[in-house]
């Protein structure tokens, strides 16, 4: 570092990612065939209850769905039964997502919309190395399986204490006709 200084470092290593832009670039794969599954599943069944008033409610069971299915998926030691259990695990993800973004956009205002769903990206996304940290260590520790189950556990506990500790305000987010609409 003292031969280019810190600046310099930088630079360095911001010229060393060309070197793996270019060999991706290099690779010249297929393009990529579109997503199936339990994304779109998740999806068409988030369009087919789009009807439901109570939208935390639905965001609460996503959650709780997701913890229930991830822990069957590692008590699970049979292959088909595993896949059918991660694409549940993928369907409950898709409906807790997408029902939370949807919550966010529609009783956000305006002005503030942008800075609401960026913070929201920095703690589904940003977040995650921060827990990806201990986990790591557990499944080390105690094995994969028991760390997920653990984890899992939190995760649904902590919905399952939403769910009962925010009752008023989970029955608050219950929209109008007119915001499901978007005249809001």
């Amino acid at each position: 570092m003292r031969a280019v200084g810190l600046a310099g470092s930088f630079y360095v290593n911001a010229a060393s990612f060309f070197a793996v832009i270019w060999a991706v670039y290099a690779l010249r794969l297929p393009p990529a065939p579109p997503r199936q599954g339990e994304e779109r599943v998740g999806g068409f069944l988030l369009a087919h209850f789009s009807s439901i008033r109570h939208k935390g409610r639905l965001a609460v069971g996503g959650g709780i769905g997701f913890c229930a299915a991830l822990i069957a998926f590692c008590f699970t030691g049979w292959l088909p039964g595993a896949v059918a259990l991660l694409f549940v695990v993928g369907l409950f993800t898709t409906v807790f997502t997408s029902t939370v973004l949807t919550l966010l956009q529609q009783i956000t205002s305006d002005q503030m919309r942008g800075r609401v769903m960026s913070l929201f990206t920095i703690c589904m996304i940003g977040l995650s190395p921060l827990g990806a940290l201990p986990l790591s260590w557990a499944a080390d520790r105690f094995g994969v399986n028991r760390a997920t189950v653990c984890s899992a556990l939190i995760a649904g506990l902590y919905a399952l204490a939403v769910a009962l500790g925010c009752r008023p305000l989970l029955e608050s987010m219950r929209l109008t006709e007119e915001e499901e609409s978007g005249k809001t």
